[in-house]
């Protein structure tokens, strides 16, 4: 049976890599609001990266908003009309709600097709470790792997997603209730940069702090050193509209020898909502479990 990958917009995938593997992955958008319009987050096709991080620039807060059961109900009917198997790996239902309206939605398609062959996979992970997990999925239906094989893998080794990453600014955090007021002018008058991590309860974690851009990058680049001892294993590097900082990230990588591939990323409107212009960040499936707190 032809297996179809979903994720959604919060993966933080290029738009050239989404489009390479149209016949296997397909990416359904978020709605993001700024003011009082509606865009659904299609990675930059239609609702630009230059736009939506100008609207930033420009003080605009950008909400974001579940996939509803509807939308994921309509289009699992409709690959399993047209014979696919369905597996769908998408935000942290730690994070949000649009998780559970995928089980929702599956549950509702099993009510008159009980045998209907729809996968969905908590990731636990957001944004470029998200990424990391559908780049590993899409190589297993690559491998010829059943959607058996691969639901039973990916429970096994989500938490294996490794994501850290180096916030420019502390205001977006402070805005979402992640860090408090004080804490947030602090930081930014020090120049202090939070590590952050997702914990294995697939929240957002702040996991060290480090001052400046140079001791950011050596950091990110440590953790590679630290998770990764298989030169198979792609990284993903994402970045905030701040594309010459991952481009010294990737350069800091190369020096230390690191030979993966390598797959850069500029953040979609999906995450960069929460965490404002100029995060820098890398990923990987890792060789074991991810640290937490």
């Amino acid at each position: 049976m032809k297996i179809k990958l979903l994720t959604d917009s919060s993966s933080d995938l290029p738009l050239s890599f989404v489009k390479e593997n149209s016949d296997l992955l397909e990416v359904l958008g978020m709605p993001i609001t700024i003011g009082d319009k509606e865009y659904i987050d299609d990675l930059g096709e239609s609702f630009s990266h230059d736009f939506f991080y100008e609207q930033l620039a420009q003080g605009a807060m950008p909400k974001t908003s579940q996939i509803n059961t509807m939308t994921f109900h309509d289009r699992f009917l409709e690959l399993y009309e047209d014979g696919y198997a369905t597996i769908y790996i998408g935000l942290s239902s730690g994070l949000s709600g649009t998780h559970n309206n995928a089980l929702l939605a599956r549950t509702m398609i099993r009510e008159e097709a009980a045998k209907a062959p729809i996968v969905v996979i908590d990731s636990l992970a957001a944004s470029v470790g998200l990424a990391a997990m559908i780049v590993y999925t899409l190589e297993l239906i690559k491998e010829g792997k059943s959607i058996e094989e691969i639901e039973k893998l990916m429970e096994e080794q989500k938490l294996n997603a490794n994501h850290w990453f180096a916030v420019d600014s502390l205001m977006h955090l402070k805005n979402g209730g992640r860090i408090p007021a004080a804490a947030a002018y602090v930081g930014t008058v020090l120049n202090v940069k939070p590590i952050l991590t997702m914990q294995n309860e697939g929240k957002l974690e702040s996991y060290s702090s480090v001052r400046g851009k140079k001791k950011a990058f050596k950091y990110l680049v440590s953790k590679v050193a630290e998770h990764i001892h298989n030169v198979d294993t792609p990284i993903i590097v994402g970045h905030a509209h701040i594309e010459s900082d991952a481009d010294v990230l990737i350069e800091e990588l190369r020096k230390q020898g690191v030979e993966n591939k390598i797959i850069e990323t500029c953040l979609s409107a999906t995450i960069a909502s929460h965490v404002g212009p100029g995060m820098l960040g890398l990923a990987f499936m890792g060789d074991k479990e991810r640290e937490s707190k």
